[in-house]
């Protein structure tokens, strides 16, 4: 069986990942519904990725969702990676770095901004990767409540942050 083709409007062959990146994994295509455009891959190396791409948020909330992601892990470091980006302080006692102890302190403001439990929401989804049914279980809610909260959650960091609204 002949796999299918992406076509774009004026009917070329879309642009699309190669077979061995496919193989590899991590790459997701945007669902398309019958009439819609054609729509673009994504890679997808977290969760606010596969929103994105799915149609769940928007492109300003996933910026803001990014940013809180890149300040989170700079904060907090990775379970897989070394976390020593900058030079400590010489006989100090306190492992962390300027930058990090500068991104602790960006994540206190947003809390401080946003309240317990958006930044909860920020915090497990864009920040730990959780899926918003699981985050919204995890905190005894319905698991569907996880999505709307997660897009208001995305909509005011979007705004603390000044992104420019989405073009339509």
């Amino acid at each position: 069986m002949k796999p299918t083709r992406d076509l774009t409007e004026d009917g070329r062959e879309a642009i699309r990942p190669t077979a061995e990146r496919l193989a590899k994994g991590g790459v997701v295509k945007a669902e398309q519904r019958r009439g819609d455009k054609a729509k673009p891959w994504y890679a997808a190396d977290n969760i606010i990725s596969v929103y994105l791409a799915d149609g769940v948020i928007t492109k300003r909330q996933a910026q803001a969702g990014y940013q809180f992601h890149q300040t989170y892990f700079i904060a907090h470091g990775s379970d897989v990676k070394a976390c020593s980006w900058g030079q400590h302080i010489e006989g100090s006692v306190n492992t962390t770095t300027d930058t990090q102890q500068a991104a602790r302190n960006k994540l206190y403001n947003y809390r401080l901004a946003h309240g317990e439990e958006m930044f909860a929401c920020l915090v497990g989804i864009a920040g730990l990767g959780q899926t918003h049914s699981a985050w919204s279980a995890g905190m005894k809610w319905h698991p569907s409540a996880g999505k709307p909260f997660l897009k208001a959650s995305l909509n005011k960091h979007a705004s603390l942050l000044k992104l420019p609204d989405d073009e339509k």
